[in-house]
């Protein structure tokens, strides 16, 4: 019992330390589609709601309808809908508090003809990582790589899967929303298929 008494503290600060962490990350991290979150308004308890952040990085919220927080953070997201609620008129000076339920995969998958075929982790790049990277994570190309046709599966704001093609044999980029200096960029969720040379 005596050695419990001595031991406790310790683990109090070890706690405490492990929460001010998971604090820093939040703080940091910016939300996604695919992320669930907890949204609550104080005192209205009608407008609480547990939402998945959509295709188009947004949440269908009660009276406000679809609000865009993905790629805020947490901080940012709870003004951006409290500012909302303000600006239509809905609320005068409503507390909105957010939170993570669940965070959406983070991997984006890499089949056909390279080394390392399977998923690529991607939780430290949430504004992507170019393609040419991403193949180098996972071993870089095979001898029979058709690196003049590799496919990328996206699937849309609208829900559609949308489709590339680029040519990485001459570092051609394909042009798209997604294309910023001279890279393309690889999102979590995203399947690249590398084909293989027809010899």
């Amino acid at each position: 019992m005596n050695a419990f008494r001595k031991l406790y503290p310790i683990f109090l600060i070890l706690l405490a330390g492990i929460q001010v962490i998971v604090a820093e990350e939040n703080i940091d991290y910016q939300l996604s589609n695919g992320d669930v979150v907890s949204v609550r308004v104080y005192g209205q308890a009608d407008l609480a709601a547990t939402l998945e952040i959509d295709g188009e990085g947004t949440i269908n919220l009660g009276l406000i309808g679809r609000t865009k927080i993905s790629g805020m953070s947490v901080d940012e997201a709870e003004r951006a809908i409290r500012s909302k609620y303000i600006d239509e008129r809905f609320l005068r000076d409503p507390n909105v508090v957010v939170s993570i339920v669940k965070y959406s995969p983070r991997n984006a998958t890499i089949k056909g003809p390279v080394v390392r075929p399977g998923t690529v982790d991607l939780s430290r790049y949430p504004k992507g990582l170019d393609i040419e990277t991403v193949i180098a994570l996972a071993g870089g190309f095979k001898n029979i790589a058709k690196e003049s046709a590799i496919q990328l599966f996206r699937k849309g704001a609208n829900g559609e899967q949308e489709v590339f093609t680029l040519d990485l044999s001459s570092r051609t980029k394909a042009k798209n929303k997604d294309h910023k200096d001279g890279q393309f960029k690889v999102f979590p969720g995203d399947l690249i298929n590398v084909l293989e040379t027809v010899f």
